[in-house]
């Protein structure tokens, strides 16, 4: 806060940073843009990385693919793994509203239905998560898509 002559205040207005930070916020950026914090980050990055490659396995498992869980679709460098779900090899946009319903009620896991998005019929977003997340996820899919049927 500044107190002075309308002049001195238009003066600093000029110098003065367009979005204002606080020093904590300030303080985390310089931290995460050090040496140490880019070292974390990419360690975190090839640990989801490692972690999506496991998700994608997972849910290549027969039992799921068998129950309408698709191929996943896209990249490889994103924390999520898009997937639609099929019946009798077609795309099924009321089955994957219906399994996000399912498992966020049952289950307290919530995925993205993203079915309104363009090229993304019957498709969930399922994002990375631990292994012991991806466990409970492998079971509780198991579930529900039995109960589905």
């Amino acid at each position: 806060m500044a107190i002075a002559h309308p002049a001195i205040i238009d003066i600093f207005s000029k110098v003065q940073m367009p979005y204002k930070l606080s020093s904590v916020v300030l303080d985390i950026a310089e931290r995460a843009l050090s040496e140490s914090g880019q070292t974390s980050a990419l360690a975190l990055q090839r640990q989801i990385m490692a972690d999506r490659d496991t998700l994608v396995k997972m849910l290549a498992d027969p039992l799921l693919t068998r129950n309408r869980i698709g191929a996943a679709i896209g990249g490889q460098s994103a924390n999520f793994v898009l997937v639609p779900i099929v019946t009798l090899g077609e795309r099924d946009d009321v089955l994957a509203k219906r399994l996000t319903e399912q498992l966020r009620e049952q289950h307290a896991i919530s995925i993205r239905y993203v079915g309104g998005q363009p090229g993304c019929k019957g498709c969930v977003r399922i994002t990375v998560g631990t292994a012991q997340e991806l466990n409970t996820l492998r079971e509780a899919l198991r579930m529900v898509l039995l109960e589905l049927d």
